[in-house]
């Protein structure tokens, strides 16, 4: 009788087993989701304003002006060039992509480099970062590619600020931006767009070439938790206006 029961509970076993791989193939035989063409125009990346998403925290008021080349002079150098990320020419690089870095108050830049590290990287993945008190710091060289937006790093760069991606606290609190973070973004995006062959000041303040990391690649991200063309590009302007004539 023993031996019966134990014979049943294997056949069990292995019908279960066998059930269990029908499934496993069914799904590995299941058609893969296709990604759409790359778009090459603002309009077709489907960016939505802020009135249609969930609404974004207030940008705070524009800061100083300050003169963007001052600011790059004075960033710390970058990482080392032996990163994992390809050469590439300055000519292809068309995009600017802000991004935040979604941690606490102790996300500076050392934090970064151990992020980096733990991914198997020599050097973080974005060319540009701004901790919470303002410094602009080298991440990637900008003729070498990052590793912030899938898709879009061979002609783009990176520029992430440490803050947090909780939209109740993305402008104010004690995880939020701060005004010393803003003015050096905003003068940062100004000199990539003036040294940059591929860009312009000009254009730059018109919206070309400059995206919010959701808004090219918004697969459940909601990073830099502001909208680009409606909250950052208003600022932009008016920072540039402030510039002494």
């Amino acid at each position: 009788r023993e031996v019966e029961i134990a014979d049943e509970r294997v056949r069990e076993a292995m019908e279960k087993l066998d059930s269990a791989r029908c499934h496993l193939q069914d799904a590995c035989k299941a058609p893969r989701p296709t990604e759409a063409a790359k778009p090459i125009k603002r309009k077709d990346f489907g960016i939505k304003r802020a009135g249609q998403r969930a609404k974004d925290a207030p940008m705070p008021e524009v800061p100083a002006w300050i003169e963007p080349a001052h600011v790059w002079e004075n960033a710390v150098p970058c990482d080392p060039v032996d990163c994992k990320g390809k050469e590439r020419g300055l000519e292809k690089v068309d995009m600017i992509i802000p991004h935040c870095n979604d941690a606490g108050l102790a996300s500076d830049m050392k934090f970064m480099r151990r992020v980096a590290k733990e991914r198997g990287y020599s050097a973080i993945s974005y060319n540009r970062f701004i901790d919470r008190v303002g410094t602009l710091y080298g991440g990637r060289p900008l003729t070498r590619v990052g590793a912030h937006c899938k898709g879009w790093n061979s002609r783009s760069v990176g520029i992430c600020l440490a803050g947090t991606m909780d939209k109740r606290r993305a402008w104010g609190g004690p995880l939020g931006y701060t005004k010393a973070q803003i003015r050096t973004l905003l003068a940062t995006i100004l000199h990539l767009a003036h040294i940059l062959p591929a860009m312009s000041v000009e254009g730059v303040l018109e919206g070309e070439g400059l995206y919010g990391h959701r808004d090219i690649n918004p697969r459940g991200r909601e990073c830099p938790m502001y909208d680009v063309e409606v909250n950052l590009l208003p600022m932009l302007r008016e920072f540039w206006a402030s510039r002494p004539k």
